[in-house]
């Protein structure tokens, strides 16, 4: 098997930044996080273009909480009022992966 997680984030696609709050999505990201939201998207191209088995991981804000494994996936998009998740929820949602195909070739997105 040819597989690889890869993690960028869940304002990528730009119908997701309304999720992410009127601060963050006009003032922060365009001051701050253009380059870098760039190069995520030109990554994922690449990978798109690719032969592997790739899972990008789309993780909502990240939190320092515990691993819960009561997260929602969407495999494009985030899910209805999702502004969070936890890195150990990341984590969970990324080993789960090496042994299922469910979003192979997807970009789910993870939130509370």
């Amino acid at each position: 098997m040819r597989r690889l997680l890869w993690v960028t984030s869940a304002g990528i696609v730009p119908s997701d930044l309304a999720a992410t709050g009127f601060f963050f999505s006009h003032i922060f990201k365009p001051l701050f996080l253009n380059d870098v939201y760039a190069d995520c998207a030109l990554s994922e191209r690449e990978l798109g273009g690719s032969r592997l088995d790739w899972i990008c991981v789309h993780p909502t804000r990240l939190t320092d909480g515990p691993r819960t494994a009561t997260y929602r996936v969407d495999p494009w998009h985030t899910p209805p009022k999702g502004k969070e998740i936890s890195r150990a929820d990341v984590a969970d949602f990324m080993l789960n992966q090496l042994s299922s195909d469910e979003y192979v070739r997807t970009t789910p997105v993870l939130a509370y």
